[in-house]
């Protein structure tokens, strides 16, 4: 079995904020106490948010003074500024609070860079690609003669579509990575990674960049399962992958 181990830039925004749901805020405040990297994301979101709202109070502050405008659309001009300038701040901290835990850190580990990419997929970005069995084939003998794992006789998954096959990399390591879409159209990548690292007890389960990932290590390969949050049998899934990808080495 797999449990959550982290939570999205979104949620603890929102707890930050005094409004993510009593089932997350309970679940952050439990693990806050001995997860100090989870306080260390808090404190850096919430600088961020200082860091924003003192910027647009100096930009209000030097702003030039309004002209007067007639009684009946000065009174709604009042009541809409503040909700304007909230839905503002909201969009600018939220862009933050993404790109801050990836883009901000020393040296961001592969499942968050990997993570941050899938979340500019679509649908769109993959429903057009159609592959013949013969170049679906093609390509994985191709990935792994690189990568040096057999990718070629992984299963068929209900649920996921396959598209394509295609070479990443990651701090000059290849990386594969193979695309599908679940049955509603939501984008999923299974990337492998020549990482060095030693097998991993279980799978863990994350929220990285806003989707659901599962991630292990396998006799030296760190995999990621990574979709849609909330995706039906993305579990299920990574655990039917690592079972195939176990002992597979080209």
């Amino acid at each position: 079995m797999t449990e959550r181990t982290g939570f999205s830039d979104q949620e603890l925004s929102a707890y930050l904020d005094g409004e993510a749901p009593e089932d997350v805020s309970g679940a952050i405040e439990e693990a806050l106490p001995g997860d100090p990297a989870l306080d260390t994301r808090l404190e850096r979101l919430r600088a961020a948010q200082d860091g924003f709202v003192a910027a647009m109070e100096a930009a209000l502050a030097a702003a030039p003074d309004m002209p007067a405008l007639p009684q009946p659309m000065a009174q709604k001009t009042v009541g809409a500024w503040p909700y304007g300038l909230a839905g503002v701040a909201a969009g600018a901290v939220l862009a933050l609070g993404l790109g801050w835990n990836v883009w901000h850190r020393p040296d961001p580990g592969w499942r968050d860079v990997v993570a941050n990419y899938q979340s500019l997929y679509v649908t769109e970005t993959l429903a057009p690609i159609e592959q013949t069995p013969e170049a679906r084939q093609a390509d994985l003998q191709r990935l792994s003669a690189g990568l040096g794992i057999d990718l070629t006789g992984l299963p068929e998954i209900s649920g996921l579509s396959f598209k394509r096959a295609q070479q990443l990399g990651f701090k000059g390591k290849p990386l594969a990575q193979l695309t599908f879409l679940t049955a509603d159209g939501g984008p999923v990548a299974l990337c492998i990674l020549r990482n060095g690292a030693e097998t991993s007890p279980g799978i863990t389960a994350e929220v990285l960049s806003g989707l659901d990932t599962y991630s292990w290590t396998e006799d030296g390969f760190g995999v990621l399962l990574v979709g849609p949050k909330g995706s039906d049998g993305l579990e299920n899934a990574a655990e039917i992958l690592r079972d195939a990808l176990k002992n597979t080495s080209a």
